[in-house]
Protein backbone atom coordinates (compact mmCIF):
# COMPACT_ATOMS: atom_id res chain seq x y z
CA UNK A 1 0.00 0.00 0.00
CA UNK A 2 1.26 3.54 -0.61
CA UNK A 3 2.89 5.23 2.34
CA UNK A 4 2.86 8.91 3.15
CA UNK A 5 5.85 8.45 5.43
CA UNK A 6 9.57 8.15 4.90
CA UNK A 7 10.83 4.65 5.63
CA UNK A 8 14.03 2.64 5.86
CA UNK A 9 14.64 -1.06 5.37
CA UNK A 10 17.47 -2.40 7.52
CA UNK A 11 18.70 -5.87 6.66
CA UNK A 12 21.24 -8.20 8.22
CA UNK A 13 22.97 -10.44 5.68
CA UNK A 14 26.09 -12.51 5.17
CA UNK A 15 28.37 -12.42 2.12
CA UNK A 16 26.79 -15.56 0.67
CA UNK A 17 23.16 -14.44 1.07
CA UNK A 18 21.30 -13.68 -2.15
CA UNK A 19 19.49 -10.37 -1.62
CA UNK A 20 18.95 -9.39 -5.25
CA UNK A 21 15.23 -9.50 -4.59
CA UNK A 22 15.44 -6.24 -2.64
CA UNK A 23 16.41 -4.24 -5.75
CA UNK A 24 14.54 -6.38 -8.26
CA UNK A 25 11.24 -5.77 -6.47
CA UNK A 26 11.83 -1.99 -6.36
CA UNK A 27 10.68 -1.53 -2.80
CA UNK A 28 10.14 2.17 -2.19
CA UNK A 29 12.20 2.37 0.97
CA UNK A 30 15.68 3.62 1.77
CA UNK A 31 17.78 0.47 2.04
CA UNK A 32 20.54 -0.25 4.54
CA UNK A 33 21.93 -3.72 3.94
CA UNK A 34 24.69 -4.60 6.39
CA UNK A 35 27.10 -7.44 5.63
CA UNK A 36 27.85 -8.95 9.02
CA UNK A 37 30.85 -11.03 7.97
CA UNK A 38 32.60 -8.54 5.66
CA UNK A 39 34.46 -5.70 7.41
CA UNK A 40 35.23 -4.13 4.01
CA UNK A 41 31.58 -3.81 2.97
CA UNK A 42 30.16 -0.27 2.70
CA UNK A 43 27.80 -1.13 5.56
CA UNK A 44 29.38 -3.42 8.13
CA UNK A 45 29.41 -3.97 11.88
CA UNK A 46 32.18 -3.63 14.50
CA UNK A 47 32.28 -7.42 14.91
CA UNK A 48 30.34 -10.36 13.55
CA UNK A 49 28.67 -11.22 16.86
CA UNK A 50 25.09 -11.59 18.00
CA UNK A 51 23.56 -12.30 14.59
CA UNK A 52 21.03 -9.68 13.42
CA UNK A 53 21.05 -7.89 16.79
CA UNK A 54 24.49 -6.43 16.04
CA UNK A 55 23.26 -5.07 12.71
CA UNK A 56 20.06 -3.59 14.12
CA UNK A 57 21.82 -1.86 17.01
CA UNK A 58 24.59 -0.57 14.74
CA UNK A 59 22.07 1.01 12.40
CA UNK A 60 20.26 2.72 15.28
CA UNK A 61 23.50 4.01 16.77
CA UNK A 62 24.72 5.31 13.39
CA UNK A 63 21.39 6.97 12.50
CA UNK A 64 19.82 7.82 15.85
CA UNK A 65 19.49 11.52 14.97
CA UNK A 66 18.59 11.09 11.29
CA UNK A 67 16.01 8.33 11.25
CA UNK A 68 13.18 8.02 8.74
CA UNK A 69 9.60 8.19 9.98
CA UNK A 70 9.77 4.46 10.60
CA UNK A 71 12.27 1.67 10.10
CA UNK A 72 11.67 -1.97 9.23
CA UNK A 73 14.24 -4.49 10.43
CA UNK A 74 14.37 -7.79 8.53
CA UNK A 75 16.44 -10.86 7.69
CA UNK A 76 17.96 -11.45 4.26
CA UNK A 77 15.80 -14.32 3.04
CA UNK A 78 12.75 -13.49 0.95
CA UNK A 79 10.74 -16.66 1.56
CA UNK A 80 10.76 -18.02 5.09
CA UNK A 81 8.54 -19.45 7.78
CA UNK A 82 9.63 -16.41 9.80
CA UNK A 83 7.29 -14.36 7.59
CA UNK A 84 3.50 -14.51 7.50
CA UNK A 85 1.90 -17.60 5.92
CA UNK A 86 -1.14 -15.66 4.73
CA UNK A 87 1.18 -13.62 2.53
CA UNK A 88 2.90 -16.66 1.07
CA UNK A 89 5.78 -16.51 3.57
CA UNK A 90 7.02 -13.76 1.23
CA UNK A 91 8.95 -10.81 2.65
CA UNK A 92 8.09 -8.68 -0.39
CA UNK A 93 4.36 -9.11 0.12
CA UNK A 94 4.81 -8.52 3.83
CA UNK A 95 6.62 -5.23 3.22
CA UNK A 96 4.22 -4.07 0.52
CA UNK A 97 1.13 -4.78 2.58
CA UNK A 98 2.51 -3.45 5.85
CA UNK A 99 0.20 -0.80 7.28
CA UNK A 100 2.48 2.13 8.04
CA UNK A 101 -0.35 3.79 9.96
CA UNK A 102 -0.29 0.98 12.51
CA UNK A 103 3.46 1.32 12.95
CA UNK A 104 3.23 5.08 13.43
CA UNK A 105 0.22 4.78 15.73
CA UNK A 106 1.61 2.02 17.98
CA UNK A 107 5.31 2.83 17.67
CA UNK A 108 6.35 -0.82 17.46
CA UNK A 109 5.02 -3.72 15.42
CA UNK A 110 6.32 -7.26 15.30
CA UNK A 111 6.02 -8.32 11.64
CA UNK A 112 5.00 -11.84 12.64
CA UNK A 113 1.38 -11.84 13.75
CA UNK A 114 1.07 -15.55 14.58
CA UNK A 115 1.41 -16.22 18.30
CA UNK A 116 3.77 -19.14 18.11
CA UNK A 117 6.51 -19.55 18.69
CA UNK A 118 7.01 -16.85 21.29
CA UNK A 119 3.57 -16.12 22.76
CA UNK A 120 1.62 -16.04 25.01
CA UNK A 121 4.53 -16.78 27.36
CA UNK A 122 7.87 -18.17 26.34
CA UNK A 123 11.00 -17.49 28.39
CA UNK A 124 10.84 -17.69 32.21
CA UNK A 125 14.20 -16.38 33.47
CA UNK A 126 13.57 -17.17 37.13
CA UNK A 127 12.53 -20.77 36.58
CA UNK A 128 14.89 -23.73 36.52
CA UNK A 129 13.88 -25.89 33.59
CA UNK A 130 15.04 -27.34 30.29
CA UNK A 131 15.18 -23.98 28.52
CA UNK A 132 18.87 -23.18 28.00
CA UNK A 133 18.13 -19.53 27.21
CA UNK A 134 16.41 -18.67 30.51
CA UNK A 135 19.42 -19.14 32.84
CA UNK A 136 21.61 -17.10 30.48
CA UNK A 137 19.13 -14.23 30.55
CA UNK A 138 18.93 -14.48 34.33
CA UNK A 139 22.71 -14.34 34.64
CA UNK A 140 23.12 -11.46 32.16
CA UNK A 141 20.03 -9.42 33.07
CA UNK A 142 21.77 -6.94 35.34
CA UNK A 143 24.49 -6.45 32.72
CA UNK A 144 21.86 -5.64 30.13
CA UNK A 145 19.43 -3.71 32.35
CA UNK A 146 21.29 -2.51 35.44
CA UNK A 147 19.00 -2.05 38.43
CA UNK A 148 15.92 -3.35 36.59
CA UNK A 149 14.04 -6.28 38.21
CA UNK A 150 14.25 -9.61 36.44
CA UNK A 151 10.88 -10.34 34.78
CA UNK A 152 8.88 -13.49 35.42
CA UNK A 153 8.15 -13.84 31.70
CA UNK A 154 9.53 -12.61 28.40
CA UNK A 155 7.40 -13.09 25.32
CA UNK A 156 6.78 -11.87 21.82
CA UNK A 157 6.26 -13.70 18.55
CA UNK A 158 9.48 -14.81 16.88
CA UNK A 159 11.63 -14.07 14.80
CA UNK A 160 13.38 -10.70 15.24
CA UNK A 161 11.64 -8.88 12.37
CA UNK A 162 9.77 -5.71 13.28
CA UNK A 163 8.96 -2.10 12.40
CA UNK A 164 9.56 0.85 14.73
CA UNK A 165 8.71 4.52 14.44
CA UNK A 166 11.37 7.20 14.76
CA UNK A 167 9.63 8.56 17.82
CA UNK A 168 9.74 5.18 19.55
CA UNK A 169 13.39 4.57 18.73
CA UNK A 170 14.37 8.04 19.90
CA UNK A 171 12.38 7.68 23.11
CA UNK A 172 15.29 5.49 24.23
CA UNK A 173 18.57 7.38 24.85
CA UNK A 174 21.38 6.68 22.41
CA UNK A 175 23.55 5.64 25.35
CA UNK A 176 21.22 2.68 25.98
CA UNK A 177 21.71 1.32 22.46
CA UNK A 178 25.46 1.80 22.81
CA UNK A 179 25.37 -0.07 26.10
CA UNK A 180 23.49 -3.02 24.56
CA UNK A 181 25.84 -3.19 21.58
CA UNK A 182 28.85 -3.06 23.88
CA UNK A 183 27.40 -6.00 25.76
CA UNK A 184 27.21 -7.93 22.48
CA UNK A 185 30.79 -6.99 21.64
CA UNK A 186 32.17 -7.95 25.02
CA UNK A 187 30.04 -10.89 26.14
CA UNK A 188 31.39 -14.41 26.27
CA UNK A 189 27.90 -15.75 25.56
CA UNK A 190 27.96 -17.56 22.20
CA UNK A 191 26.52 -15.85 19.11
CA UNK A 192 23.75 -18.42 18.99
CA UNK A 193 22.46 -17.46 22.42
CA UNK A 194 23.35 -13.75 22.45
CA UNK A 195 21.35 -13.25 19.25
CA UNK A 196 18.43 -15.31 20.58
CA UNK A 197 18.39 -13.30 23.80
CA UNK A 198 17.59 -10.17 21.81
CA UNK A 199 14.87 -11.98 19.89
CA UNK A 200 12.85 -11.84 23.12
CA UNK A 201 14.14 -8.44 24.26
CA UNK A 202 13.29 -6.03 21.44
CA UNK A 203 9.92 -5.27 23.01
CA UNK A 204 11.74 -4.54 26.26
CA UNK A 205 14.24 -2.23 24.55
CA UNK A 206 11.70 -0.21 22.58
CA UNK A 207 8.62 -0.35 24.80
CA UNK A 208 9.78 -1.32 28.25
CA UNK A 209 7.27 -4.21 28.06
CA UNK A 210 8.29 -7.74 29.01
CA UNK A 211 5.38 -9.39 27.20
CA UNK A 212 4.15 -8.15 23.82
CA UNK A 213 1.53 -10.47 22.34
CA UNK A 214 -1.16 -8.58 20.38
CA UNK A 215 -4.29 -10.36 19.16
CA UNK A 216 -3.11 -12.20 15.99
CA UNK A 217 -6.39 -11.59 14.12
CA UNK A 218 -6.19 -7.85 14.79
CA UNK A 219 -2.52 -7.78 13.81
CA UNK A 220 -3.22 -9.54 10.50
CA UNK A 221 -6.17 -7.30 9.66
CA UNK A 222 -4.94 -3.91 10.86
CA UNK A 223 -1.30 -4.67 10.08
CA UNK A 224 -1.52 -6.35 6.68
CA UNK A 225 -5.10 -6.31 5.42
CA UNK A 226 -5.80 -10.03 5.97
CA UNK A 227 -9.06 -9.96 7.91
CA UNK A 228 -10.45 -13.21 9.26
CA UNK A 229 -14.07 -13.55 10.29
CA UNK A 230 -15.30 -15.32 13.40
CA UNK A 231 -13.39 -18.54 14.01
CA UNK A 232 -11.71 -18.60 10.59
CA UNK A 233 -8.23 -17.99 11.94
CA UNK A 234 -8.58 -20.79 14.49
CA UNK A 235 -9.89 -23.10 11.75
CA UNK A 236 -6.94 -22.18 9.51
CA UNK A 237 -4.50 -23.20 12.23
CA UNK A 238 -6.48 -26.35 13.02
CA UNK A 239 -6.37 -27.37 9.36
CA UNK A 240 -2.63 -26.80 9.43
CA UNK A 241 -2.32 -29.15 12.38
CA UNK A 242 -4.33 -31.75 10.46
CA UNK A 243 -2.04 -31.31 7.46
CA UNK A 244 1.00 -31.88 9.65
CA UNK A 245 -0.47 -35.04 11.19
CA UNK A 246 -1.55 -36.38 7.81
CA UNK A 247 1.87 -35.64 6.36
CA UNK A 248 3.50 -37.57 9.21
CA UNK A 249 1.29 -40.61 8.46
CA UNK A 250 2.19 -40.36 4.77
CA UNK A 251 5.88 -40.31 5.70
CA UNK A 252 5.41 -43.51 7.69
CA UNK A 253 3.90 -45.24 4.67
CA UNK A 254 6.73 -44.01 2.41
CA UNK A 255 9.30 -45.28 4.88
CA UNK A 256 7.53 -48.62 5.09
CA UNK A 257 7.74 -49.03 1.32
CA UNK A 258 11.38 -47.92 1.25
CA UNK A 259 12.41 -50.27 4.05
CA UNK A 260 10.53 -53.26 2.67
CA UNK A 261 11.09 -53.23 -1.07
CA UNK A 262 10.06 -56.86 -1.21
CA UNK A 263 6.45 -55.94 -0.48
CA UNK A 264 4.10 -56.94 -3.26
CA UNK A 265 0.62 -58.01 -4.05
CA UNK A 266 -2.34 -57.24 -1.83
CA UNK A 267 -0.30 -55.71 1.02
CA UNK A 268 1.44 -53.25 -1.29
CA UNK A 269 -1.91 -52.36 -2.87
CA UNK A 270 -3.28 -51.59 0.58
CA UNK A 271 -0.36 -49.27 1.40
CA UNK A 272 -0.74 -47.47 -1.91
CA UNK A 273 -4.46 -47.15 -1.28
CA UNK A 274 -3.95 -45.71 2.18
CA UNK A 275 -1.41 -43.28 0.78
CA UNK A 276 -3.86 -42.06 -1.88
CA UNK A 277 -6.56 -41.57 0.73
CA UNK A 278 -4.20 -39.51 2.87
CA UNK A 279 -3.16 -37.47 -0.16
CA UNK A 280 -6.81 -36.66 -0.85
CA UNK A 281 -7.19 -35.62 2.81
CA UNK A 282 -4.08 -33.46 2.55
CA UNK A 283 -5.33 -31.75 -0.62
CA UNK A 284 -8.68 -31.10 1.04
CA UNK A 285 -7.07 -29.41 4.04
CA UNK A 286 -4.94 -27.31 1.71
CA UNK A 287 -7.91 -26.17 -0.38
CA UNK A 288 -9.92 -25.25 2.70
CA UNK A 289 -7.00 -23.25 4.09
CA UNK A 290 -6.53 -21.48 0.77
CA UNK A 291 -10.27 -20.68 0.69
CA UNK A 292 -10.10 -19.10 4.13
CA UNK A 293 -7.02 -17.11 3.13
CA UNK A 294 -8.59 -15.78 -0.08
CA UNK A 295 -11.73 -14.65 1.77
CA UNK A 296 -9.66 -13.01 4.51
CA UNK A 297 -7.62 -11.09 1.95
CA UNK A 298 -10.80 -10.00 0.16
CA UNK A 299 -12.25 -8.77 3.45
CA UNK A 300 -9.04 -6.86 4.04
CA UNK A 301 -9.83 -4.68 1.03
CA UNK A 302 -12.78 -3.19 2.95
CA UNK A 303 -11.64 -0.03 4.79
CA UNK A 304 -14.53 -0.38 7.25
CA UNK A 305 -13.47 -3.87 8.33
CA UNK A 306 -9.88 -2.75 8.76
CA UNK A 307 -10.97 0.29 10.75
CA UNK A 308 -13.01 -1.94 13.06
CA UNK A 309 -9.94 -4.12 13.64
CA UNK A 310 -7.84 -1.06 14.39
CA UNK A 311 -10.35 0.22 16.92
CA UNK A 312 -10.55 -3.15 18.69
CA UNK A 313 -6.82 -3.35 19.38
CA UNK A 314 -5.36 -2.51 22.76
CA UNK A 315 -5.70 1.26 22.83
CA UNK A 316 -2.93 1.75 25.36
CA UNK A 317 -0.16 3.68 23.65
CA UNK A 318 3.26 2.16 24.26
CA UNK A 319 5.52 4.40 26.30
CA UNK A 320 9.15 3.66 26.91
CA UNK A 321 10.18 3.40 30.52
CA UNK A 322 13.66 4.59 29.75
Amino acid sequence: MPWNYTSALVMARTKTADVRWVEEEKLEMDKYIYVADDPTAPLHVPANKGNEAMVYLTYIIDHHDSLRDFTVFVHAHRWSGHNNPFLGDDAVQMLRQLNAERVMRDGYMNLRCSSGPGCPTWVHPKEQGDDKLAPIILKEWDNLFPGEPVPDDLAQACCAQFAVSRKQIQSVPLSKYQHWRNWLLETEVSDYFSGRIFEYLWQVLFLGENVFCPDPAVCFCDGFGVCFEGQDLEEWHSLGDQQWKTGARMDVLKSLKADHKELSGEYLDRINGWYKELQIEMDGYGKRRENITVIARQRGQDPKIRAEAASSRNNASPNSRW
